[in-house]
């Protein structure tokens, strides 16, 4: 019998992510309620709020607490003064973030929430906070709000584990090519990865791609000699951080429990293959300090720092060892309930039908002059900028699983991936707008992706890129594309620091100070700026660099400096 309800379900996404659970969130209720309408943040007027009867958001939180780009003028309009009364609404509200951003990681939840009952609306359930592995909680809140609707079992065909299924609508990809851009005995390899489609794809300068990886049976097996050494001889020093581990006893361990219940164990290991079991949020320590037992890491919960600290210092299976427990197969899959997913930004551009693949800019610059190896095809390539991640547990070399993934397979393998579209970081759509890049490492992906597409358009506004990474020797990054980008016009400007550079050691921020003039009379007639690094350290350390430049140059003092780049980032023309 179907509600006679009027539900909207607001959703305000950055990277698509909370978009994906609103739309969850319909087919759920679609099937109870004879009135059900999914929103955007960015169409969706505060003037509509009275009116609404049963209002479910899905939010995301942004760097260290921001509203999500479509979310910003919905954001105001419902903190301001002006915001109009809601009695008579009820509502409920889910907050998608990353706990490594710190406690404010999924503020805009707590703010929406928090803000509409004192505009008089009737929270149906209290919040709920997602972190990087979002799916089981969203999937728990979901059935939460069917339930409270007064849904009788299975009435909902839509809410089950097959329902929330990440990567249902992703597509196969081929891998046809792999290019190692940095020297072959750099400590951080970077490549270029490229992918292609079966059909032609859409995407624009600045989106990214959600890759679907598989762990291989070196990092299962590793899991599962951690998480299980607790259940079967818990207390033993058979395995140690900083001491010796013994891989027989290891071995004999994993093997006890494999014949205990060999089911089970191989239905476990093939579960955890698609799981994301080689990152470490504060979210997955919570979750196995609730079930191990470990009354050390119980307590230390409560401390924001240490989770943050330790998850950035540790894979998963650290845990195990440091915290032993009482971990048994069947609590794995409640401990790894993120789906085995990474994000990379897209490194090439799509030809447009204004200018085909034989245009170039104002200098007469073909895309194959700069780009030699973009030939028709190109319609259907994805090329991704990955650096193989490693790092060291006890001994050994462990390998990132997405990027080992990613680097490891055979050309020619199938891959299944998304794009997935990131409005925040897209670029000016007029040909004449003059834009700044700033980018540490293989963060220069998106731009590679901006140049290519200021060729196929004929754009005639200035481009300038600061680029910051450790060698010269080791670490040039698309070294060759970027002279010819510089040689022939379509970049303006170059700037390059080496912080590992023996005669001249740099970074990033230093050659936004030396520049300091030519930057402010950029920005002043008008131009872009976007800054991309990894970790919102990084970019927050830009940032300041930046706003000190503006201080320093327009003669403004500190709050001056911080409005005048506040501005700058509501009018899109600062984007990070």
């Amino acid at each position: 019998m179907l509600l006679s309800r009027r539900i909207t379900v607001l959703s305000a996404s950055e990277t698509g992510n909370s978009r994906e659970v609103a739309e969850w969130l319909r087919d759920a209720l679609e099937p109870l309620c004879d009135t059900v309408r999914l929103v955007d943040a960015f169409d969706y007027p505060a003037s509509s709020l009275p009116d609404e009867d049963l209002l479910f958001m899905v939010t995301s939180t942004q760097g260290e607490g921001e509203p999500p780009m479509e979310a910003e003028e919905l954001y105001d309009d419902v903190m301001g003064e002006a915001a109009p009364r809601m009695d008579g609404v009820e509502f409920a509200v889910l907050g998608l973030g990353d706990s490594a951003y710190g406690v404010n990681f999924n503020r805009m939840a707590r703010r929406f929430d928090a803000r509409y009952a004192e505009l008089g609306a009737h929270r149906l359930m209290p919040h709920r906070e997602c972190d990087l592995d979002y799916e089981a909680t969203a999937e728990r809140w979901i059935g939460d709000v069917v339930a409270a609707l007064g849904a009788k079992p299975g009435e909902s065909s839509q809410v089950s584990g097959n329902v929330v299924s990440p990567g249902a609508s992703e597509d196969a990809y081929t891998l046809v090519g792999r290019t190692l851009l940095s020297s072959p005995d750099c400590a951080k390899q970077v490549y270029r990865i490229r992918l292609a489609a079966a059909h032609a794809i859409e995407y624009e300068p600045g989106d990214m791609m959600a890759v679907r990886y598989r762990n291989d049976d070196e990092t299962v097996r590793r899991v599962l000699d951690a998480a299980f050494r607790g259940a079967n001889d818990a207390g033993s020093d058979v395995v140690t951080r900083n001491g010796t581990r013994d891989a027989t006893c290891e071995a004999a361990t994993r093997d006890a429990a494999r014949n205990a219940d060999p089911a089970l164990f191989d239905k476990l290991a093939e579960a955890l293959r698609d799981r994301d079991i080689t990152s470490t949020s504060p979210s997955l320590i919570a979750r196995y300090a609730s079930i191990s037992g470990n009354e050390t890491v119980r307590a230390a919960v409560g401390d924001p720092l240490f989770l943050e600290r330790y998850a950035c210092a540790n894979p998963p299976e650290a845990l195990f060892h440091d915290f032993p427990g009482t971990a048994t197969m069947a609590d794995a899959l409640d401990i790894f309930t993120g789906s085995s997913r990474r994000l990379y930004s897209i490194s090439n551009a799509q030809p447009t039908p204004v200018a085909g693949d034989n245009c170039g800019g104002d200098q007469g610059v073909t895309v194959a002059e700069v780009w030699p190896d973009v030939g028709a095809e190109a319609a259907h390539l994805v090329d991704l900028t990955v650096t193989r991640v490693t790092h060291e547990l006890d001994g050994r070399t462990l390998v990132g699983a997405c990027t080992g993934y990613l680097t490891g397979l055979p050309i020619g393998s199938r891959i299944s991936a998304d794009i997935v579209s990131n409005p925040r970081f897209h670029f000016p759509t007029d040909r004449m707008a003059d834009v700044i890049m700033i980018a540490l490492g293989s963060a220069i992906a998106p731009y590679r992706a901006f140049l290519q597409q200021r060729a196929y358009d004929h754009a005639s506004g200035r481009a300038w890129l600061m680029v910051g990474n450790r060698h010269p020797r080791q670490d040039a990054l698309y070294r060759e594309e970027l002279r010819r980008c510089r040689d022939t016009g379509l970049l303006t400007r170059l700037d390059v620091a080496w912080s590992r550079d023996e005669q001249d050691p740099q970074h990033v921020q230093d050659l936004i100070t030396a520049a300091a003039s030519d930057l402010w009379r950029w920005i002043e007639s008008g131009a872009s700026v976007f800054i991309c690094g990894h970790g919102g350290t990084a970019v927050a350390s830009i940032m300041a660099a930046v706003s000190a430049v503006v201080e320093d140059q327009g003669h403004m003092s500190s709050d001056e400096a911080h409005r005048y780049m506040a501005d700058l980032e509501r009018s899109g023309r600062l984007r990070h």
